[in-house]
């Protein structure tokens, strides 16, 4: 069966997935998360912060990691940062492995601080594939298969693990309630929200509710509303001219000095400096 999404997914109509290089100027941060695609992310220039659970890896050149399918996991880049994006939708992986519901994989990363099986291999595959998003000549589609589907194969050999299904219906359980969840904040996140609202959403005690969402999210249900608020503002900050007092108070902050100083503990500079850079660097691309 499919799975419920929080985060969308941009398909590539060619490919029936994503497929994209990123290349980005600004620092970027994609709060705790889930998709129903797998992911794999390669990097080819910056950095990239990998939070998965309680694990957090740094990546930069050469580094990679892949993440399942309604895994939750969370991502902030540096700035000028160049990194390859491939998201697999479940519907193409139960296409060419008729028991992947039945299938999971850990949280595969290689970097500097570890070791992996076939990791040269690997590397070589996603190389491959970053360079061939830059020359997508007629026919390119043959060769993006043939590259991914043999990363695939040495990806599933080393690290796949067979799951019970009653384990795959406790998973989906929990997914489907931090859909609920997810959903109601991405609706509500300008307006005031409370603690006991989430927990009135799962008929939850506020205590137990409380538990339930760090333990699955990572991070407690207010820094995800928080979160979830400062990437809105951040993408303002960046498409629009409204002041950044008006940005601020647009989506659901209501403390100036605390947004500040949130926005500087993920961005890394004040929300004046991040639109300044961000001009800059606009300015310099058009020279």
């Amino acid at each position: 069966m499919k799975q419920p999404s929080h985060e969308i997914i941009k398909i590539d109509p060619e490919l029936n997935m994503r497929y994209s290089i990123l290349e980005l100027a600004c620092p970027t941060y994609n709060p705790p998360h889930w998709h129903d695609s797998l992911e794999v992310l390669f990097i080819q220039k910056g950095s990239l912060q990998s939070i998965v659970g309680e694990e957090t890896d740094y990546l930069v050149s050469g580094d990679f990691c892949i993440v399942d399918r309604n895994v939750v996991h969370a991502t902030a880049t540096s700035e000028g940062i160049s990194y390859l994006l491939i998201q697999i939708p479940y519907l193409v992986l139960k296409q060419y492995l008729p028991d992947i519901d039945q299938t999971k994989l850990p949280y595969v990363c290689k970097n500097k601080e570890k070791s992996i099986p076939s990791q040269e291999e690997m590397t070589n595959l996603l190389e491959k594939l970053y360079d061939l998003n830059h020359e997508k000549k007629k026919g390119y589609q043959l060769t993006y298969y043939s590259l991914l589907f043999t990363f695939l194969e040495i990806l599933f050999r080393h690290f796949g693990q067979e799951v019970s299904e009653e384990e795959a219906v406790h998973s989906q359980k929990y997914i489907d309630r931090l859909s609920q969840i997810a959903s109601f904040i991405q609706e509500h996140y300008h307006e005031p929200i409370t603690l006991q609202q989430g927990a009135d959403l799962l008929s939850l005690n506020p205590e137990y509710f409380s538990r339930f969402f760090k333990k699955y999210m990572g991070v407690t249900f207010m820094d995800y509303v928080y979160a979830i608020r400062l990437k809105a503002a951040a993408r303002e900050i960046m498409s629009s001219d409204l002041t950044i007092q008006s940005i601020m108070e647009k989506n659901g902050f209501t403390n100036p000095k605390y947004f500040n100083r949130i926005f500087f503990e993920q961005y890394g500079m004040t929300p004046s400096a991040f639109r300044k850079n961000l001009r800059t660097n606009n300015a310099l691309r058009q020279q």
